[in-house]
Formats: structure tokens, C-alpha cells, sequence
């Protein structure tokens, strides 16, 4: 009888296990950069790593004359928000606790990626979704992530493609807004967007706000099991390449806005801006403990 008692107080408490999921944690520390070799126009360095912690800066170029909110259309660029690595450089990310695999996307990476907008300052795709890299390079930034739960034991996640770009409020009615919407309804960064930026075609801002859906957009990666791992804390990012439209991997592209004889090399790179993952929903740990209270296999 107290079997059965435990049993139905546990059947109970996962009726309601969809509202109990734990928030994501953002990155906490950096254990390991190199910068590589890293090439900007007016020759910038962004070396500061604590600007990959933490969630995103609301507002891109706080303190500015063109202020304005973080959104698809407006990605951060200064030095204190993104830490920049190039060629052979790389990153690892430390999260505050180990969270368990669940083969559903579960690590979120935000990065300088944004939208071209086709109808400036209104913000809108146009019939092609292009980001600004593909605009001035035609290439898409790339690199290899990998996991691991222990700092000795990285497994490969692939070659990602680091072009979904990031938004911050729900509830903005314009890209460059400033001062941001008050009240203010934040996008989550603890729902994954699991689309791509095709998905963007012909969207004005509230087409794009309306696709993201309230997530606060990003790359989101899974970790299968066939990796191996029951659990991560460190996510490492490196081998930065350019992927041209074909899926041809380059080191280095020419940018059309400085042709020769002023032509400007650049060597692929990432900008990161900030890491979340998140764990398995509470009520999924809790079905666990009541297949262990049953002794019966779910």
C-alpha cells in the first residue's frame, strides 16, 4: 500500500511536470582562447571573453548615437559585447553545472549574425534572406563545435553553420528601436529556434518576429546519444571557416565593399555574443524517479 501511495503522489506531481523546467544556464567562465589569426577593417580585436558570459546586452550601442534594440536586423558589433576568434583560433565555454543530454536541441549560441534589410529602417528580408556576411563575403561563417562533460573528453558535434541571428524583445515594433518597448515581453532564450534563415523570405519585422515565435532566435545544436555523453558542461567553438553557397569550406574572402586596388582580405572568423543550455524538463527527471518508484521499465 505505501508503494501505491508514493506511486499516485508521483503520477500526481508529473501532471503538472511541463511548467516545472529549470531556466537555461548561460556560459559562467571561459577555460581556454585563442584569438588565431583574426583581420578587421579598421583593425578592432575583440579579445574580451567575459563578453561571451552571461545572456546578451539588450541594446547595441548603448550609450550611442544610434542606439538601438538587439534585434534580427541589428546584431551587436562593439568590443566589450562579442569575443572574436580567426583562423586556428578558438573558444571553450564553461557552463555552471553539468545538464543532462536529451537528444532535443539544448545548446543555444548567439553571435553577431544579422539580417540585410531590404527596406531600411523598417526592417524586411526581401525574397532572398540574406545575413551581412553573405551580403559583403557571399559566405556564411562556420565552425566546429564539440561537447564534453569533463574537460579531457571533447566529442564532435560537426561543422555548424552560425547564421540565425538574435532578438531580444517579443514585443518591439520596430529593428532599431530605442528606448526598448515598455512595457517590455522578452523573447526566450530558453526556446530553441530550430529553423533557418530561409524561413525569413519575404518577412517584414513582424513577418520575422512572427516566425521566431518568441524564442530569441540563435543556432541551437542537439547532442545525440550516440555521442556518448549522459551529460555536458563545456561547449568548445573553433576551426572558423567560410562555407561558400556550394558548401565549399574556404579560409579567407574578399569583401565586395573593398575591391581592389583597397581590397580587403579577411580570414574567417566568429563573433560570439553569448551560450545557453538548457536542461531536461523537470517533469521528464521526475517520470525517471517514478519508473524507479515502480521498479517498471517507461
Amino acid at each position: 500500500m505505501r508503494l501505491i501511495s508514493l506511486s499516485a503522489a508521483a503520477f500526481v506531481a508529473v501532471g503538472g511536470f511541463v511548467s516545472t523546467t529549470r531556466a537555461g544556464d548561460f556560459a559562467s567562465s571561459v577555460s581556454d582562447y585563442a584569438e588565431g589569426t583574426f583581420l578587421t577593417v579598421a583593425g578592432q580585436h575583440y579579445t574580451q571573453t567575459s563578453a561571451a558570459l552571461g545572456k546578451p546586452s539588450p541594446i547595441v550601442g548603448a550609450g550611442g548615437a544610434f542606439a538601438g534594440i538587439l534585434s534580427p536586423f541589428n546584431g551587436h558589433y562593439e568590443q566589450n559585447e562579442l569575443v572574436g576568434f580567426g583562423l586556428a583560433g578558438h573558444i571553450t565555454l564553461q557552463f555552471p553545472q553539468a545538464v543532462g543530454v536529451t537528444g532535443s536541441p539544448q545548446i543555444g549560441l548567439f553571435t553577431s549574425a544579422a539580417f540585410v534589410d531590404q527596406d531600411y529602417p523598417n526592417g524586411s528580408t526581401g525574397a532572398n534572406t540574406n545575413t551581412g556576411a553573405m551580403d559583403e563575403y557571399g559566405a556564411q561563417r562556420t565552425a566546429i563545435v564539440e561537447v564534453a562533460k569533463t574537460p579531457n573528453d571533447f566529442r564532435s558535434l560537426g561543422r555548424v553553420t552560425l547564421d540565425d541571428p538574435t532578438n531580444y524583445y517579443a514585443n518591439a515594433t520596430a529593428p532599431y528601436q530605442f528606448p526598448a518597448p515598455d512595457p517590455a515581453v522578452l523573447a526566450s532564450f530558453d526556446q530553441p529556434f530550430t529553423g533557418s534563415p530561409s524561413d525569413f523570405n519575404n518577412k517584414n519585422f513582424a513577418g520575422v518576429l512572427g516566425v521566431l515565435n518568441g524564442s530569441a532566435g540563435g543556432t541551437w545544436l542537439s547532442i545525440p546519444g550516440a555521442l556518448g555523453l549522459d551529460a555536458i558542461q563545456y561547449v568548445r567553438i573553433s576551426d572558423p571557416k567560410w562555407q561558400l553557397p556550394d558548401g565549399t569550406l574556404v579560409d579567407t574572402r574578399a569583401s565586395v565593399y573593398f575591391p581592389p586596388p583597397n581590397e580587403f582580405i579577411k580570414p574567417a572568423d566568429v563573433f560570439l555574443d553569448g551560450a545557453v543550455l538548457i536542461p531536461e524538463p523537470a517533469g521528464i527527471l521526475l517520470l525517471s524517479a517514478l519508473c524507479v518508484v515502480l521498479r517498471r521499465r517507461c
